[in-house]
């Protein structure tokens, strides 16, 4: 069969939640991980919708009764690496320890290995991704069409240049963004989507569909999110920087619970979209496009 024919009009949906402290690296609070993710659940629970919470593996030992509801809502438990560290800007034995350390500590808490990751700031490296791949992770989502621009869909690493393609079992899941506006900051559908609202994220959407589809007929939108956009950081008592303010605290609460609605939504019902966690993609994806 048709690479094309296999895949026409396919579109695949991937919402990953990463699970940190509130607005990190500003706060060492987690009310968004104690009040955020129920709204969410509710939310995802509504729409029959599930998806990906690459979680901070320090944070859960002190918010694991909330946490364990992911599991029981029927969602995946990612990694989101041990602390908040830029991976990218540390030693290959930091890195190293970091991967280890978060593995055994979310396997333990929830019974279960996790096999996709997701750096904190989106600061990969290829050390990480070989370290990974050597930790048996099947699928890393650090890529950033706005920073890199190169790769639109998923693709398999070079053990090289973890930006290009190659050989190594891991799969690689870029973080959608506008790949026709130059600005990395502009581009990112991350944190417009609160802040301007769902209008500019559908239309960033749309874009990034129109450049895969000169690829081919798949389409893969990936969204990362955090828990404490659910909660109204604009009440809440933190020491920001000024130029930060709009960027952490713009459209946080009920309005980004409206917008994220309305996103999903949109993409359910005028995209026919299929939403699924970051591990069953993996195999989704095995079979569209054998490695």
């Amino acid at each position: 069969m048709q690479f094309g024919a296999l895949i026409m009009g396919n579109l695949y949906v991937l919402i990953g939640f990463d699970v940190e402290h509130d607005a990190e690296p500003f706060s060492d609070t987690c009310e968004g991980v104690k009040k955020g993710i129920p709204s969410i659940l509710n939310v995802l629970d509504e729409l029959d919708i599930q998806c990906t919470f690459n979680i901070l593996a320090n944070i859960i030992d002190d918010n694991f009764d909330v946490l364990k509801q992911i599991k029981t809502h029927g969602h995946e438990i990612g990694c989101h690496s041990y602390d908040h560290e830029a991976l990218a800007f540390l030693s290959d034995e930091e890195i190293h320890w970091r991967v280890e350390k978060a593995t055994e500590v979310i396997q333990k808490k929830f019974g279960e290995r996790p096999v996709t990751f997701r750096s904190p700031y989106l600061l990969g490296n290829t050390f990480l991704i070989k370290k990974l791949n050597e930790y048996h992770y099947l699928l890393d989502s650090s890529y950033l069409i706005a920073h890199h621009k190169t790769q639109v869909l998923p693709y398999h690493q070079s053990e090289i240049d973890w930006t290009s393609k190659g050989e190594l079992n891991l799969l690689e899941l870029p973080v959608s963004s506008d790949p026709y506006i130059d600005d990395p900051e502009k581009s990112d559908l991350w944190p417009w989507w609160r802040i301007i609202g769902a209008k500019d994220a559908k239309l960033k959407i749309n874009r990034l569909i129109t450049k895969q589809n000169e690829y081919g007929k798949i389409n893969v939108i990936t969204f990362y999110l955090h828990p404490w956009e659910f909660i109204n950081l604009e009440k809440a008592r933190m020491d920001l920087p000024d130029e930060q303010k709009k960027r952490i605290c713009g459209g946080t609460g009920e309005k980004a619970i409206g917008n994220f609605k309305d996103i999903l939504m949109w993409l359910k019902k005028q995209k026919n979209a299929t939403f699924t966690t970051m591990k069953a993609f993996r195999t989704i994806w095995d079979e569209l496009i054998p490695i």
